[in-house]
């Protein structure tokens, strides 16, 4: 995931999510992507709540591999400064 979002900085974190296959839970109120009836506020729901779980992935897992570069540099692996 580090090295997609440093190769594609210009990328939206959920494009880094599915570049990445960082994986996420696709079940969103019981629906999965083949489940939801298209066109309704129920898909739009799903799309809005899939996309930022994606965000949320690539942002987290972005956040533990820079403390994990930033400790490495200092001598010490592997070890993470906070949350």
């Amino acid at each position: 995931m580090w090295d997609v979002k440093q190769a594609n900085p210009e990328l939206s974190d959920a494009e880094i999510a599915d570049l990445a296959s960082v994986p996420i839970d696709r079940i969103v109120d019981g629906f999965t992507a083949d489940t939801v009836p298209k066109n309704t506020a129920a898909f739009e729901r799903f799309q809005k709540v899939i996309r930022r779980r994606k965000q949320l992935a690539v942002q987290r897992h972005f956040r533990i591999a820079s403390q994990y570069i930033e400790k490495v540099a200092e001598g010490k692996f592997p070890v993470r400064a906070s949350r």
